[in-house]
């Protein structure tokens, strides 16, 4: 604002050494630039960013140009990073002073730390590491913490175990369908890939972070290939069921029949002449092209109360 005069609520927060340099600058004509700590009309304080530059700057100055930027935000978004970097750091000290407890009682007495706890995180036989928490003040610690801290590190051991058992388990699955001298592929309702074996990865040159995720149109090649096939195996199964058959898709890129009134024996005879007709049957191959047929099986329903399969 011109002609204004500037003024600057201050407070506690407010550093005197530097609004004295400003005014020092100010009354020989030279320029000022600092942040100052100065307070809203409803007390909070502000950090602003001053920068006061005489005019005209080749003469005497008759007036100055003050121009105030609020970096409130900016310093406090500042202050959060430089805390979490700090406490970045100090995990990394304490991670890495590993089971040692003469190397983790010096470590945390560089850093502060006067008590702590440490609970094994152990599931099964298998232990998968340690929880410590840790406190500047000494015995800051009671029973009842101690007792929290158990049950918080069985239950994190206790989820530990359920995904090492599921990645083991993924892990050996995933090496049984590699052996497997066949393309084997599992896709979802959306025709999107979810597991490949390592043939259908060789087959196409893929690696299967390329394969996962993605559309079968966009593996297979010509976007028309999925649809025709399927329109093609529907079409044939439909020829061989009776008028009273049922004939649905099941999940992705499968097909389930339903038929009743009809044993176990006649069913399979049944999926046996499926699998042969479509075996025969010349239908439209995108890029690298393969034919598979798989049976999964029957199952029959005598009364509502019995299933069998």
């Amino acid at each position: 604002m011109v002609n204004t005069p500037v003024s600057v609520l201050m407070g506690v927060g407010t550093d005197a050494a530097v609004m004295a340099d400003c005014r020092a600058k100010l009354a020989v004509g030279r320029a000022f630039r600092a942040e100052i700590i100065s307070y809203g009309h409803d007390g909070q304080p502000l950090r602003l960013e001053w920068h006061i530059q005489p005019f005209p700057a080749a003469a005497a100055p008759t007036r100055f140009i003050a121009v105030v930027r609020d970096v409130s935000e900016l310093r406090a978004l500042e202050e959060r990073q430089a805390r979490l970097e700090a406490l970045t750091r100090t995990q990394s000290r304490v991670a890495t002073a590993g089971y040692d407890l003469d190397a983790l009682q010096a470590t945390c007495e560089r850093i502060g730390f006067r008590s702590g706890i440490i609970a094994p995180l152990t599931g099964g036989i298998r232990t998968f590491g340690v929880l410590k928490v840790y406190s500047a003040r000494p015995r800051a610690f009671l029973d009842g913490d101690l007792q929290v801290l158990r049950w918080a590190s069985g239950v994190l051991a206790a989820s530990l175990e359920d995904a090492w058992h599921h990645e083991h388990e993924r892990q050996r699955r995933q090496l049984l369908v590699d052996a497997l001298p066949v393309l084997v592929s599992c896709v979802d309702r959306d025709k999107c890939y979810r597991e490949v074996n390592d043939a259908y990865r060789q087959w196409f040159g893929l690696d299967r972070a390329e394969i996962i995720g993605r559309h079968v149109r966009t593996i297979l090649g010509d976007e028309a290939v999925v649809d025709r096939v399927l329109e093609g195996v529907a079409a044939l199964l439909q020829e061989e069921v009776r008028d009273a058959d049922t004939v649905c898709r099941w999940r992705g890129e499968e097909f389930a029949v339903l038929l009743p009134e009809t044993g176990a024996a006649e069913a399979a005879t049944l999926a046996q002449r499926m699998r042969q007709r479509i075996g025969e049957t010349p239908f439209p191959r995108g890029r690298g092209h393969h034919r598979q047929f798989r049976h999964h099986g029957t199952a029959g329903r005598t009364d509502p109360g019995c299933v069998r399969g």
